[in-house]
């Protein structure tokens, strides 16, 4: 299968699944760190579901603050986010920076969006614990709280869904590398952004 379509589809996948946790109230899942994950394996009892037969909530606002916007990952991720939405019976928007390092407006926009009164925000976090403040406040205020793609420390959201498995990602990135080169030779890795949570995790298991 065409590696670009089986992308876009995990993308269109991941933001129906963020807007179908948000409409049917899901509980948590793990994280994205290396730990989180080690933990899941431990303790998969622990992973939070929701009920299948709850009826589906209408008319919320469900704010996306992706990790940067015009990044044509999350643009098409958000963009199936508000489709799902508006089959759910509920509206849409984005807002964000236009900087995938720009944390502090990250946490400017979670505030704003706070005052708004959305029902909801769906995150993919600049940073795990930067954010953390403001979004507690957000959920003190009744905002659901869901990250996506790159995850907060796990008492500031209300759930996480990722589109894939942190040790899956790395471990393949890196066979994929040693294909290229014979598997000889030294790489080197060259992160986006130090403080992204996702692809730290997708490094640790990289190394």
């Amino acid at each position: 299968m065409n590696r670009t379509v089986t992308a876009r589809t995990r993308r269109l996948t991941l933001a129906v699944a963020v807007t179908v946790a948000l409409a049917t109230g899901a509980t948590a899942c793990g994280g994205t760190t290396k730990s989180d994950t080690q933990k899941e394996g431990a303790k998969t009892a622990a992973v939070g579901t929701a009920d299948p037969d709850a009826a589906l909530k209408k008319d919320l606002t469900v704010a996306f603050l992706p990790k940067q916007v015009n990044n044509p990952y999350f643009t098409t991720a958000d963009a199936a986010g508000k489709k799902a939405l508006q089959e759910l019976g509920s509206s849409y928007k984005e807002a964000g920076t236009s900087s995938g390092t720009d944390t502090s407006g990250q946490v400017s926009y979670v505030n704003t969006l706070t005052q708004q009164q959305v029902d909801a925000i769906a995150v993919s976090a600049q940073d795990p614990g930067a954010l953390c403040t403001a979004l507690k406040q957000a959920m003190k205020n009744g905002v659901s709280v869901v990250t996506y793609d790159s995850d907060t420390k796990t008492d500031c959201r209300n759930v996480f869904v990722s589109q894939a498995s942190a040790e899956d990602l790395g471990r393949s990135q890196v066979r994929l590398l040693a294909k290229q080169i014979g598997n000889k030779g030294e790489i080197a890795i060259l992160s986006a952004a130090q403080t992204a949570t996702n692809q730290n995790t997708w490094i640790d298991y990289m190394k």
